[in-house]
């Protein structure tokens, strides 16, 4: 998988940063030792006798020393690295343990659902879109399907408000989000998160910026806070003369700024509260 520009220009701007440090802390460090070598020369010039406990001592004052400096060095990189690497593996436990689960209980749902979106209209049953994944590498997302056959030939890639490709069972689906379960098996797979930036294709991709590739350093997710605030996306695509330049000069941007917060602050507490209000928003509706 190849890195994007932005994380390989950050990468390189953090090695720097690093390599600076450890230059300062190095000479630092030979400066003492320098030092700690004249106060040994010195007093054997004065005759002044040096006893085995009072080295032993000198070399416990100078192994705090290097301590005390790499410690204030490792720390605050050390706590920031666990907790992150905590955060990952318990985010990833939490999204398999959900996705089974789901899986397994909404089995029912999982058999009506496909039952509704094949008889909806000749087709099959799925539909799976390319979208931009994490590190920018592509996959199939899982949905099922609730246009007519070919829909994407038929006009945009965006969903506009009533649009007439969204069968009346499939605007059921898309309704009550139903129509989002088979990207579970996404989460299994690992290509997606239960929260997260939501997905998208590679024809909108293209438009980021280096600052908004950002979003494509995590995985993408079944739900999320853009999503959230952009619950009612077809109503503001209504009355558009061209909804897809509104879509990626307006819409878009929002949306990423939106998801780039989201990566700055994501913790597993805030991932439980986006879950929470994506049900509550679905229940409302």
């Amino acid at each position: 998988m190849k890195l994007l520009k932005n994380e390989k220009s950050w990468k390189v701007k953090n090695k720097i940063t690093n390599i600076k440090s450890f230059l300062k802390e190095t000479l630092l460090l030979i400066a003492f030792v320098q030092i700690l070598i004249w106060v040994f020369v010195l007093l054997l010039y004065l005759g002044v006798s040096i006893s085995f406990v009072q080295i032993i001592g000198l070399l416990i004052i100078f192994c705090t020393f290097i301590v005390t400096l790499w410690w204030r060095r490792l720390h605050p990189k050390l706590m920031s690295m666990s907790t992150k690497i905590l955060y990952s593996i318990a985010k990833r436990a939490f999204d398999i343990s959900c996705a089974l689960i789901g899986l397994i209980i909404l089995s029912p749902v999982f058999l009506v659902c496909i039952i509704l979106a094949k008889f909806q209209s000749p087709g099959p049953a799925f539909y799976r879109a390319k979208r931009v994944g994490r590190y920018g590498s592509l996959f199939l997302m899982y949905k099922f399907r609730t246009m007519v056959v070919n829909a994407a030939s038929m006009g945009s890639s965006l969903t506009t408000y009533k649009d007439p490709r969204i069968t009346k069972i499939g605007n059921f689906l898309r309704r009550t989000k139903l129509d989002e379960l088979p990207q579970l098996l996404n989460v299994l797979k690992g290509d997606m998160s239960i929260i997260g930036p939501r997905p998208e294709a590679p024809v909108y991709v293209k438009y980021y910026t280096e600052e908004q590739q950002r979003v494509l350093s995590v995985r993408p997710g079944i739900a999320g806070p853009a999503q959230l605030e952009n619950r009612a996306e077809e109503l503001k695509l209504k009355g558009q003369s061209d909804p897809e330049k509104y879509y990626i000069t307006q819409l878009l941007p929002e949306k990423l700024n939106i998801d780039l917060n989201y990566i700055e602050n994501r913790s597993f507490l805030l991932d439980l509260k986006v879950i929470f209000k994506t049900i509550w928003a679905v229940i409302k509706r």
